[in-house]
């Protein structure tokens, strides 16, 4: 299944963490997500359903900002998760 598209602030605070990649899961809620779709995501603690949920948003709010100078912030804002 092909990934979505994120923005790049997105997909390089994703190889900066060290993610190997998306899990099937991730990248099939991103896109239905990203589609408008209604989505419920279900799995074990830790397979990643927070990020499924939160990278298209914060990819769309990145992209919705890209013109404006805080979007640049959104990397300062991100960097502070998993510390």
């Amino acid at each position: 299944m092909e990934r979505p598209r994120l923005h790049p602030v997105i997909e390089s605070l994703i190889r900066e963490r060290g993610w190997a990649g998306l899990t099937l899961m991730q990248v099939s809620g991103a896109r239905a997500i990203l589609e408008g779709k209604n989505v419920l995501i279900t799995a074990p603690t830790g397979e990643g359903k927070t990020e499924a949920a939160l990278l298209p948003l914060l990819s769309q709010l990145a992209y919705m900002g890209s013109a404006q100078p805080s979007c640049h912030n959104l990397r300062d804002a991100y960097e502070g998760v998993d510390k």
